[in-house]
């Protein structure tokens, strides 16, 4: 018991890194906020500080260390907290660098697809319509030839389309009333490897989702060629939580379900997959 008490915060420093580090392994911190991880960095460095500073043994090393060279413990002390607080800012900024990476890449793809969507749909005229869709143009009515006898006048009275072929009469174009309110709904993928976080399953394949419209609740299932182990799923962009969540792999297929927030078109969905082989990506439905 006596021991336990001289060495509780020992121990409660190293049973806190090692499930920090089992959580990390594991994937359990990934939807949680940089700026929070960068604040309790330096939470847990100064606690760390303290802790030490006001150890007897520490205190006790400290006078006699200051009673033999005071110009040494100084230059020590300075070197300590220069490490403490250079490691604590690689984090906060190797965080904030990814995070800004991770943004720009999701944006990048959702102008390029944008782009290349828009470049592909040419505009045409309803006469070059109905020639690509094999509707045959509207013969011309002309006047018989000298040799062939003249056909009789039509009356008045009488309809034009019904001297014409059912068949050879062009369609009349929609009304604006019988487009739909709504576009159709699209759902884009692109892949890249990325490391793994499992040493079972060596291979990591990035999948990032996107939409043209607003879907809520969420149901998305990734069919791939090979089976998947696990995998891990964000949003690209400030959305850190979800809610309702049900998710897991099932053979060679991914689902991922959730009530909440909506997925968007601003807010694509980033899934990290992990495998004991490669593996690619055959297709993403929306379920």
């Amino acid at each position: 018991m006596l021991w336990l008490r001289r060495n509780a915060f020992w121990l409660g420093a190293l049973l806190g890194g090692f499930v920090f580090n089992v959580a990390l392994q594991k994937g359990w911190l990934d939807g949680f906020p940089d700026s929070a991880l960068i604040g309790l960095s330096f939470f847990v460095a100064l606690l760390f500080v303290f802790g030490i500073w006001h150890h007897p043994d520490v205190q006790k090393y400290l006078r006699w260390l200051y009673s033999r060279n005071p110009r040494m413990l100084l230059i020590g002390l300075i070197i300590i907290g220069g490490l403490l607080g250079g490691a604590a800012g690689a984090l906060g900024y190797r965080a904030i660098r990814k995070q800004n990476a991770n943004e720009a890449k999701a944006r990048s793809n959702t102008e390029s697809e944008s782009s290349a969507q828009q470049s592909s749909t040419p505009s045409q005229s309803p006469s070059s319509e109905a020639t690509t869709l094999g509707t045959p143009a509207k013969p011309s009515l002309k006047a018989p030839s000298s040799a062939v006898a003249p056909t009789p006048a039509i009356r008045h009275s009488e309809k034009v389309a019904t001297s014409l072929p059912p068949s050879t009469a062009t369609p009349a174009a929609p009304s604006p009333a019988e487009e739909p309110s709504y576009p159709v709904e699209k759902i884009r993928w692109s892949t890249e490897a990325v490391p793994s976080r499992r040493e079972s399953f060596p291979f990591g394949l990035q999948v990032v989702i996107q939409t043209n419209v607003v879907i809520s609740p969420t149901h998305i299932r990734i069919d791939c060629d090979g089976p998947v182990a696990d995998g891990q799923f964000r949003f690209a962009g400030p959305i850190s939580s979800m809610f309702n969540v049900m998710a897991g792999p099932s053979g060679n297929s991914f689902e991922l379900h959730f009530g909440g927030p909506p997925f968007t078109p601003q807010t694509p969905l980033v899934v990290t997959l992990y495998s004991a082989s490669k593996i690619k990506v055959l297709r993403v439905r929306h379920l």
